[in-house]
C-alpha cells in the first residue's frame, strides 16, 4: 500500500510541475507576441469627426469630417512614458499627448499641458494599412 502512495504521490508532482511548466510557457509566448505601441499605433484613428493617419514611417496626417488639414507630419511615441508627439511646421504647434490603450482597437489621448484630465476615445478604423 504505500508503494502505491508512493506511486501516486510522484504523479501527482508530476503532473503538477508539468501543468505549470506548460502555463509559464503559453504565458511567456502570448507575453513575447504582444506588440509594441511604435507598431500598434499604425494605421487610420477616428473619434466623432477628428481622424488620425500613422503610417510606419512615423509621419501622421489628420483632418476633420472628409477634410485632410496636415499630411505627412512627423510624430514621435514613447511607450514608457505614453507620450505621444505630433510635429507640425510651427514648432509652436506642436502638441504633446497622453496616451492609454483600451483594448486593442481604442487609443484614449489627453494633452498634456491642460488640466483637463479628460481622454478623447479614437476607435482603429479598418483600412488597408492594418
Amino acid at each position: 500500500m504505500k508503494k502505491l502512495h508512493n506511486l501516486f504521490a510522484g504523479i501527482n508532482v508530476g503532473i503538477c510541475s508539468t501543468t505549470i511548466i506548460g502555463f509559464l510557457f503559453v504565458l511567456s509566448i502570448f507575453s513575447a507576441c504582444k506588440m509594441p505601441d511604435t507598431k500598434k499605433i499604425i494605421g487610420k484613428w477616428q473619434s466623432d469627426r477628428d481622424w488620425f493617419v500613422f503610417a510606419a514611417d512615423m509621419t501622421y496626417s489628420s483632418g476633420k469630417d472628409d477634410i485632410q488639414m496636415v499630411h505627412g507630419f512627423h510624430y514621435t511615441i514613447d511607450p514608457e512614458k505614453h507620450e505621444l508627439n505630433l510635429y507640425t511646421k510651427d514648432p509652436q504647434s506642436t502638441y504633446y499627448l497622453y496616451y492609454e490603450w483600451k483594448g486593442e482597437d481604442t487609443l484614449q489621448v489627453r494633452n498634456v499641458l491642460s488640466t483637463n484630465k479628460d481622454r478623447v476615445d479614437f476607435i482603429r478604423i479598418k483600412t488597408s494599412m492594418n
